[in-house]
């Protein structure tokens, strides 16, 4: 099934926050089902977009390369998941880095997007902050509530250009864990199913750079 940027709705559920802490608990076992290295430039389910002069997506050098440098606020790229591909997919882990012309930029994972209108989506987001911190938000009618406030952990690789793994996993209906580097660090009930689609969130000013997108169940 080829990607592409999304045109449907469907309900975006209210979140209720279950846990907050950063613990010793382990990525869950798996089977992947689908992961995407972006060695193929040719790959039709990974599409090129360009959007004016303000920013770009395409493969290039084994990466997806979310370009936003001219943009002059943040830039989401959304995508359906293909579906046929991932049956029954409970995990979604991405490989990710930003360069960034500040010294603190936001990157991470969007996932269940659903446009509103031209430009408003409802949608999840879990990203992380060069300068060390993480977040975890839902987006309601271009309203942002927390499901996890700015919260500094170690387990993040400071700055520009280091990578960071993020990873979401149900681990039973509507409840969710968060992993960055293998560590968890947050746990909540969300009224959600689980990676109906996703995409990439960057800051303006910044060049995002994929190094993977896997598609997993779990196998424990």
């Amino acid at each position: 099934m080829r990607l592409k940027l999304l045109t449907f709705s469907v309900l975006l559920a209210i979140t209720i926050e279950k846990a907050h802490s950063q613990s010793s608990t382990q990525p869950a076992k798996e089977k992947v089902l689908l992961q995407m290295d972006f060695d193929d430039p040719a790959n039709p389910m990974v599409p090129n977009i360009v959007h004016g002069d303000t920013a770009s997506a395409l493969l290039q050098d084994g990466h997806y390369v979310l370009d936003a440098k001219k943009a002059s606020r943040f830039w989401a790229l959304r995508l359906g998941t293909p579906a046929e591909e991932v049956p029954g997919c409970n995990i979604l882990e991405m490989k990710m880095k930003v360069t960034a012309d500040a010294s603190q930029a936001r990157y991470g994972i969007l996932w269940n997007s659903v446009q509103k209108t031209p430009g408003v989506f409802n949608e999840f987001a879990f990203c992380v902050y060069s300068t060390g911190q993480y977040t975890i938000f839902a987006k309601v009618d271009n309203a942002a509530y927390d499901i996890a406030e700015l919260t500094a952990c170690s387990c993040i690789n400071k700055g520009t250009s280091a990578y960071n793994t993020l990873r979401i996993e149900e681990i039973n209906s509507g409840e969710f864990r968060f992993f960055i580097n293998g560590q968890m660090v947050h746990q909540a009930m969300l009224k959600v199913p689980p990676f109906t689609t996703f995409g990439f969130y960057s800051d303006a000013h910044t060049t995002l750079y994929v190094d993977y997108v896997k598609f997993a169940v779990r196998a424990d």
